[in-house]
């Protein structure tokens, strides 16, 4: 708690190259879709949480897993080891508080959790929102770019034995269910924040001439303006605690970065959540 953070002092913020950070300010100035109006639809806030739980008790559903325990120290994050999706007890929590922020202020919020929170549920309806929030499991690869992706509650179109019965179902599977870096390039999304709330979703391929190759790059390229991600494994219960704070600061108006750095801030003061690992993974692309 005690030691001279870098962000005691400072906010900070990232891009992929000045050119980026250009248009992007530039946009933001001339695009009149977010800007406050008596009833703009696009005030609103979308959250994905698919928790997981229910897939942990459906054996038939019981298809990936994801390390860590199920309570304070589960992490957001993906093994290829054994057969189920781990649960995220605080996802849900973390939605649930953001959209009632959003309540409170009058603006419009809609939530998707457990069987809702699906990937085709996410597609359709990200369009025209201004916030977008995903409470899940991620996973990288620098190796494959393209393998990167965030998981989404199994649909009714698939099932765990698909895993177990070849190749290609199992390819379908994970076609339905997990939403792959490289269609994140093709979205209909134009928000103005994505919060990639999961374990490594800023990580991928550093390819020479081009830069890191990751998720992020995929949904800036799609339009989103300001992405916030995170560089390694997080734990459950203090993302949700980081984001819900994030979410306060955004909604009595201040700018992303110095909602971010106020968040990280509250995290430090508590000796329970002080350590880096805890608040320090999360950056934005932005500003």
């Amino acid at each position: 708690r005690e030691l001279n953070y870098l962000i005691n002092d400072f906010e900070i913020v990232y891009n992929y190259s000045g050119s980026l950070w250009w248009n992007t300010r530039k946009n933001t100035g001339e695009n009149a879709k977010y800007q406050n109006t008596e009833e703009n639809v696009y005030e609103s806030f979308v959250g994905f949480a698919p928790v997981f739980d229910d897939v942990r008790e459906n054996n038939q559903r019981d298809t990936i897993v994801f390390d860590s325990d199920k309570y304070n120290l589960a992490h957001r994050s993906y093994t290829h080891t054994d057969k189920r999706f781990q649960e995220l007890p605080y996802s849900r929590d973390e939605i649930e508080q953001i959209n009632c922020l959003f309540k409170q202020e009058d603006k419009n919020g809609t939530v998707y959790l457990d069987q809702h929170a699906t990937k085709s549920n996410f597609l359709q309806n990200i369009k025209d929102c201004k916030y977008v929030h995903i409470a899940t499991h991620g996973f990288s690869n620098d190796k494959s770019p393209e393998l990167c992706g965030l998981a989404f509650y199994p649909s009714e179109t698939s099932s765990g034995s698909e895993i177990d019965a070849g190749l290609s179902n199992w390819m379908n599977y994970y076609n339905h269910n997990v939403l792959f870096s490289g269609e994140m390039y093709g979205l209909d999304i134009e928000a103005d924040l994505l919060v990639l709330s999961a374990c490594e979703t800023g990580i991928g391929k550093l390819a020479k001439g081009e830069g890191l190759l990751a998720m992020t790059r995929g949904f800036l390229y799609s339009g989103v303006n300001n992405i916030v991600f995170s560089l390694w494994k997080v734990n459950d219960k203090y993302t949700r605690d980081l984001m819900v704070e994030f979410y306060k600061e955004i909604l009595s108006g201040h700018t992303y970065s110095s909602a971010l750095r106020i968040a990280k801030l509250r995290l430090i003061k508590d000796p329970e959540s002080s350590l880096p690992k805890f608040w320090s993974s999360f950056l934005l692309i932005g500003e």
